[in-house]
């Protein structure tokens, strides 16, 4: 990545993949989450899709 680059130092993106939960409003509410943890941070955003969606 290049050291000037706006974006990434804002949120402090050092290398990709990166990824970011960001909310309705904007708010970034999870960071670099995968599997098990992003299901649980999905079903806690989204309590009526869990119960939709189960593998």
């Amino acid at each position: 990545m290049r050291n000037d680059d706006k974006a990434s130092i804002i949120y402090g993106v050092s290398a990709i993949p990166d990824n970011f939960l960001i909310d309705r409003n904007g708010i970034i509410v999870g960071r670099n989450l995968r599997g098990n943890d992003l299901n649980r941070k999905l079903s806690e955003l989204m309590p009526v899709a869990n119960t939709v969606y189960k593998k």
